[in-house]
């Protein structure tokens, strides 16, 4: 496990400023050297020629006059930022893809409404009327006579003669549907356009932020002409020095030696200086640090047992922070074993929904931890989900009991919310998943509480269907409930009252039952699952079928009800 711990702030005012110099030119240097080297391969993979000759590692070394140890960081950093834009143009093109997905689906439903329209005013010019009453459209007779409607969400209009309707809203809206697919078809082609660019081409790297690069454009406070700029553009690509560590040197590091009874850190600069930095020590986590260094140095046989240390120096104006990098054993947590139960856990955009679970699989208790993230910054939204995810564990360990979360990746979803309705769209961006997350596993590792992953796949359909109603819970504290059986092993069949609407074949795992009752009961609200009135019937029966369903919903079921039970709705 990685470990990176920082330093106190180092005032520049406070060092010699030969020494502010020294540090201001080894940081120039080196990342002038990290971009040399990134260039030259953007090159070589662009152009397929090598503007350098022999290996890239000497080539630097000549260029610049570098040591081996700056020239081997610098290279290593290169190789290090190509990799991540490799993987980062990988996750580009499965995000062209997921919009463009949604862009199809969208395309098709256009395409649906238009045909549907047609129709409608075919029917109108044959002097046979006939509504699409899926779209919403209406006829009302009145003593005066018929009245053409169109009922939405939130408003009604009404037409008056059949004229009125046919010239004042289909052929409006077959113009509005028309356009609207061409601009759909225009967006795909880019976005085919896009992900072919993205295989083809060598992406490149913009050194200090493009945020702060556009910022010439603009006419800032900070930077009133496009000299003061430049000076701050230059300054923020210089400031950051980052060299690996080696496990057979006496410190783990050649270039960085700590004295942990002085505080003092000597550093070897670019052009082979000595420096001194007094009073650098870690406010959080000092004695990590001196134990891992005083491991170093009793090592006998560095290059067997040794440890490489790295360090990283970064210039933030006015004063340095000095980083230090260590890869930390993992400590075995405590409570790793499930035999006395889990904790199952649902992460959701607002609060997470938690469920003990005992040895047995049952439900033992389930609660919620309530928090808001509307009007929040980056920094207050970690400082929230810190304080729930210390909570969260701070139950765990009360209860002795391991922590079971779903994996999830929300990158792809929340990519393709385009053409989703707004409040989805809002709750979506506010879903911190993956700081939830890594909370909850920071907070787990320092508790010693084990934490388990498991498949998300239909929890929140099983809880919805199975165990609402049973444990008088909301659904996503029986999402929570489905997770933590699912983390000890245990498989979720279907109950007698869901088995008529689906079948069982040999050799089928059990999860496509639920895929298939997930299908069929997709438009179906929530709080309908609470009305189930027995485990001895099917669970729409004629009673229940007549309370509080929707037409939509009555015409999605016709397609999954069983034939007995629309024998005896007939009757």
């Amino acid at each position: 496990m990685k470990k990176c711990y920082f330093s106190n702030r180092i005032y520049k005012h406070t060092i010699p400023h030969d020494l502010n110099q020294e540090l201001f030119h080894s940081l120039r240097l080196y990342n002038r050297a990290m971009r040399t080297a990134y260039a030259w391969q953007t090159k070589h993979l662009r152009t397929g020629n090598k503007p350098y000759e022999g290996s890239l590692h000497v080539a630097i070394k000549k260029r610049f006059q570098l040591d081996d140890y700056y020239a081997n960081s610098a290279v290593q950093q290169a190789n290090a930022l190509r990799t991540s834009q490799k993987e980062l143009q990988a996750l580009y093109v499965k995000q062209v893809d997921s919009v463009m997905k949604s862009i199809q689906k969208k395309l098709k439903n256009e395409r649906s409404k238009l045909t549907a329209l047609r129709n409608m005013k075919q029917s109108i010019v044959d002097r046979k009327p006939k509504l699409h009453k899926r779209m919403g459209y209406r006829v009302h007779q009145t003593p005066s006579g018929a009245v053409y409607a169109l009922h939405r969400k939130n408003e009604t209009n009404i037409w008056f003669s059949l004229y009125l309707f046919e010239h004042r809203h289909i052929d409006k809206e077959i113009k509005r549907l028309k356009a609207r697919i061409g601009q759909l078809r225009h967006r795909l082609l880019r976005q085919e356009q896009k992900k072919e660019k993205l295989r083809r081409e060598i992406p490149p790297a913009l050194f200090g932020s493009r945020s702060f690069f556009r910022k010439q454009y603009t006419m800032c406070k900070d930077q009133k002409s496009h000299v003061a700029w430049r000076h701050a553009f230059c300054y923020k690509r210089n400031a950051k020095m980052t060299l690996s560590g080696r496990k057979d040197a006496k410190y783990g590091n050649f270039v960085f030696q700590y004295d942990a009874q002085s505080q003092t850190l000597h550093v070897r600069s670019i052009t082979g200086q000595a420096l001194i930095l007094p009073y650098v020590y870690v406010p959080y986590g000092q004695d990590q640090v001196q134990e891992s260094i005083a491991t170093q140095l009793s090592c006998q046989n560095k290059k067997k047992d040794g440890k490489p240390i790295g360090w990283s120096i970064e210039d933030h104006g006015t004063y340095y922070i000095i980083k230090y990098m260590i890869e930390e054993p993992e400590h075995p947590p405590i409570n790793y074993s499930k035999a006395d139960g889990v904790i199952g856990v649902d992460l959701n955009y607002n609060h997470i929904a938690f469920s003990h679970v005992n040895g047995q699989g049952q439900l033992f208790s389930s609660s919620c931890l309530y928090f808001s993230l509307e009007g929040k910054r980056s920094g207050q939204i970690t400082k929230i989900l810190e304080a729930e995810a210390i909570r969260l564990v701070d139950i765990a360990v009360q209860r002795n009991k391991p922590i079971v979360l779903e994996v999830l990746d929300t990158t792809l979803s929340k990519s393709a919310g385009r053409y989703r309705n707004r409040k989805q769209n809002r709750r979506m961006s506010l879903f911190a998943y993956k700081k939830m997350q890594d909370s909850i596993h920071s907070r787990a590792a320092k508790m010693g509480v084990a934490v388990f992953a498991v498949n998300p796949a239909f929890t929140s359909q099983i809880g919805k269907m199975k165990y609402m109603k049973q444990m008088h819970i909301s659904i996503h504290q029986a999402a929570s409930y489905v997770i933590g059986r699912r983390g000890m092993n245990l498989k979720e069949r279907v109950p007698k009252v869901l088995q008529t609407y689906t079948e069982r074949k040999d050799g089928e795992h059990h999860w496509k039952q639920w895929s298939v009752l997930t299908k069929a009961f997709r438009v179906l609200r929530s709080h309908i699952f609470y009305h189930v009135s027995g485990q001895s019937y099917p669970l729409f029966n004629k009673e229940i079928c007549n309370y509080g369903l929707t037409q939509a919903e009555r015409d999605i079921l016709q397609k999954y009800v069983p034939k007995i039970w629309l024998e005896e709705r007939e009757a």
